[in-house]
């Protein structure tokens, strides 16, 4: 159903994009049995859009297996990103669960308390929040953004 309405929706917008991250690790020891621990991660990306509209749709899925004394896999899935966007020449208005930041900054970053990304992480992956941003931008160059 949902792939489905994705489809429809794509087709009906005129632009599609579809992107992908992937990440896998693997360890094994021993000390007095094996043991051993891997897992991959997904997370599949949608974009589409028509005229001065837009929008993005990512899922979040991993799984993992494990083995001790005895073996367990895991496996979920939750929303990654999803949200819809307006933009004009001057203005952009973004509504759904997205990742709010800007600037440059890895250590002390002014928006910091929104995320849980972690400085170490090559990745740079973090879940998102459900807000509504707005962004005018001034002829000089200044701009300003508000959210909520």
């Amino acid at each position: 159903m949902v792939t489905s309405l994705t489809l429809l929706l794509a087709l009906a917008a005129g632009r599609f994009h579809f992107a992908g991250q992937a990440s896998d690790w693997a360890m094994a020891w021993y000390d007095t049995s094996f043991s051993g621990q891997a897992g991959l991660r997904y997370i599949p990306t949608f974009s589409f859009g028509t005229g001065p509209f837009d929008a993005e749709l990512a899922a979040n899925g991993f799984g993992t297996w494990s083995a001790r004394a005895n073996s367990s896999f895991d496996i979920a899935a939750k929303p990654y990103r999803a949200w819809l966007r307006y933009s004009a020449p001057r203005f952009e208005a973004r509504l759904g669960l997205q990742k709010l930041n800007f600037g440059s900054a890895t250590m002390l970053r002014p928006l910091q308390w929104f995320d849980r990304l972690d400085p170490r992480d090559p990745l740079a992956l973090t879940d998102g929040v459900y807000a509504g941003l707005a962004r005018y931008y001034f002829p000089n160059d200044a701009n300003v953004w508000t959210w909520g």
